[in-house]
């Protein structure tokens, strides 16, 4: 099933101390993510670090690994230029142009972006919610 979580992941919340590998990154910008895409296909960005591609996210979150391969989820500034080679999407306009475990993560992901754009203060307070605590 395309929706379902792959059975490939394990959801993790704490990022490794170190990586020496390149990890995938479902960067958003509102409702729109960063993919990589020719005629047919589509994928997320791979590399150490988004600052790797020139941009600085504002938020990010680990999700957990892929396989071998450990995936993060993060949100852009509204208005950032993708990278050269990339391009902003619509999740659902990469159905059936990226792979079912990456769509499946991506919606995942931008669950868990909306979440902590949209959970910055406090509902009963409105006090600010400090992330390092």
């Amino acid at each position: 099933m395309v929706l379902a979580t792959p059975d490939r992941f394990t959801a993790l919340v704490t990022p490794p101390a170190d990586r020496s590998a390149p990890a995938l990154w479902f960067a958003f910008q509102g409702a729109q993510i960063l993919v990589m895409r020719d005629a047919q296909n589509a994928t997320v960005p791979s590399a150490l670090d988004m600052r790797d591609f020139g941009v600085l996210p504002k938020r990010s979150q680990y999700l957990g690994t892929l396989g071998e391969q450990h995936c993060f989820a993060c949100e852009l500034e509204e208005g950032s230029m993708p990278p050269e080679g990339m391009q902003w999407s619509g999740l659902r306009a990469l159905f059936g142009s990226i792979d079912d475990s990456l769509f499946a993560l991506a919606g995942r992901a931008f669950q868990i972006v909306d979440w902590d754009r949209s959970h910055q203060f406090c509902g009963r307070c409105d006090v600010y919610r400090d992330p390092a605590r």
